[in-house]
């Protein structure tokens, strides 16, 4: 019978791998973003994006607060608010493949991050 334990650790292991593949797509598309990003605006979100052997990434520097009016409602409902990780990064290949946010201070957020080829695209090693 599998020891519960060393499950937890494969599963730990697993899961920091994924999060080390995840932080190296993010500085590889924020490498491309610097170089061949343009600037546009999305539902009054300014935001740069760029075009990339098939992809789309796109990178928002800060994704706009949640309104003064709503945190108050929040916190009289008891509701917590979230820190908040103002930075997003997605990366499209026809949809939505990766996401992922970040603040200041370190907080990441990994939204969405589905396997594929796509992530070749993006390793440490990409010339731009």
């Amino acid at each position: 019978m599998p020891n519960p334990e060393d499950e937890d650790k494969a599963g730990t292991k697993t899961r920091k791998r994924r999060f080390a593949e995840a932080l190296d797509i993010k500085a590889s598309a924020l490498r491309i973003i610097e170089a061949k990003g343009t600037p546009m605006r999305v539902s009054e979100i300014d935001l740069l994006h760029a075009k990339w052997k098939g992809l789309d990434i796109m990178y928002t520097p800060k994704v706009p607060d949640d309104p003064p009016d709503f945190i108050e409602q929040a916190q009289r409902s008891g509701i917590a608010i979230p820190p908040i990780t103002p930075h997003v990064l997605d990366i499209w290949q026809g949809w939505k493949v990766f996401s992922i946010r970040w603040n200041d201070a370190g907080l990441v957020e990994i939204v969405r991050f589905q396997r594929g080829e796509w992530e070749s695209l993006l390793n440490h090693r990409v010339a731009i």
